[in-house]
């Protein structure tokens, strides 16, 4: 995760809330809809449902799954309790940031000044750090995106570095057996020590 780094990122406690998520949550501008396309990841460890709103980047996720961009490509950055990074080839293309809140579950490209690059990165750590709470207060999220976070977990100081484009509708549990597996350590920039295999993503409906 070398665009964002680790800077200032406090590792939040390994205890695990169960994520319930509320109708009324769906209704909150801050939080990925789950009625966007749907798109399923294929990894060799099991599948991951998405959901993907209408924006840019989204539509730029949806063409380089069409285009088989991500079929081979590997899960290379495991961050437990963080998140879990692919490592894409291609080049960077422009891209609009949205509103949407860096929660559980939440789907992104990283940010290369006014660019994002191919790779995208999933959060996967259920309950904010001290470094984060701080971080809201600081920058006086509004009351309903503090809410989520509060609920949902996430690193929200990634807003300003990320363009989120989608979220995990089904698999959590595969997302989770992902970042659980060995890595380098915080000293070796979480590098996999087996890298995970997207075997493809597809479109069901298209």
């Amino acid at each position: 995760f070398a665009a964002l780094g680790f800077f200032g990122f406090e590792k939040p406690q390994t205890d695990k809330p169960e994520i319930d998520i509320f109708a009324e949550t769906e209704k909150s501008r801050f939080f990925v809809p789950e009625n966007g396309t749907k798109a399923v990841i294929k990894t060799e460890l099991g599948e991951i449902g998405i959901s993907v709103p209408e924006s840019s980047a989204g539509e730029k996720f949806l063409e380089l799954a069409k285009n088989g961009a991500f079929d081979g490509t590997e899960f290379k950055t495991l961050a437990n309790d963080m998140f879990i990074q692919t490592s894409v080839p291609g080049e960077n293309y422009p891209a609009e940031k949205t509103e949407y809140a860096c929660i559980y579950g939440t789907l992104a490209f990283v940010l290369e000044e006014d660019s994002a690059s191919p790779d995208f990165f999933i959060i996967t750590n259920k309950k904010l750090s001290g470094f984060s709470k701080t971080y809201i207060s600081e920058k006086s999220f509004p009351k309903e995106k503090s809410g989520l976070y509060e609920k949902f977990g996430g690193i929200p100081e990634y807003e300003e570095k990320v363009t989120v484009f989608g979220r995990v509708v089904s698999g959590f549990d595969i997302i989770e057996k992902i970042e659980s597996a060995e890595n380098s350590g915080y000293t070796g920039g979480y590098s996999a020590l087996s890298p995970i295999k997207i075997i493809s993503v597809e479109i069901p409906d298209q």
